[in-house]
């Protein structure tokens, strides 16, 4: 049992103990950017332009084809539901 009396220790944050995703990880940034520039994408490009990296370094790291699938689906279903709900907003 803890001593209510003593003070914790602040916890670290779980990205503290996490590598850096990116690390020794390059993607080709130029053809991602005309990817998204050539798509007409104007808003959230940083984030689009993750999304893509993210796909890319999947497949580089030769993802199980299920686990691929699995965030493929997550993708188009969450699309989906975005454009179902965006009136609501």
């Amino acid at each position: 049992m803890t001593d209510p009396r003593v003070p914790l220790e602040p916890a670290t944050p779980v990205e503290a103990t996490l590598p850096d995703p990116h690390d020794g990880d390059a993607v080709d940034e130029d053809a991602i950017r005309a990817l998204i520039d050539g798509a007409g994408i104007t808003a959230d490009t940083d984030l689009i332009f993750e999304i893509v990296a993210t796909a890319l370094r999947m497949g580089r790291d030769q993802t199980d084809r299920l686990d691929v699938k699995i965030a493929a689906s997550a993708l188009t279903e969450m699309r989906a539901a975005y454009r179902i709900f965006a009136p609501f907003e």
